[in-house]
């Protein structure tokens, strides 16, 4: 595949570059610990996040989407439905 602009692009599907996911990792280890700690702050929370969806909706990335919602320990299961 070809590196551009932050996905991994491929003849038949794109991708998100292991860097972005990694770094996206280490922001949900930072939100999680400030929920813990009673510091989290939802409007940031809210911003970062729809940008990062935002990122990856143009690759094929619904299973990580799925799977770095299951990463925060601080959303409601329930009340998430996407």
């Amino acid at each position: 595949g070809i590196d551009f602009l932050g996905y991994i692009v491929y003849e038949d599907y794109i991708k998100v570059r292991k860097r972005s996911v990694k770094k996206f990792n280490k922001k949900i280890k930072i939100w999680n610990k400030l929920y813990k700690e009673k510091r989290f702050n939802e409007k940031d929370f809210i911003l970062s996040f729809n940008a990062w969806l935002g990122y990856i909706k143009h690759a094929n990335s619904y299973r990580l989407k799925n799977k770095m919602i299951s990463k925060m320990k601080f959303l409601d299961k329930n009340s998430n439905k996407n």
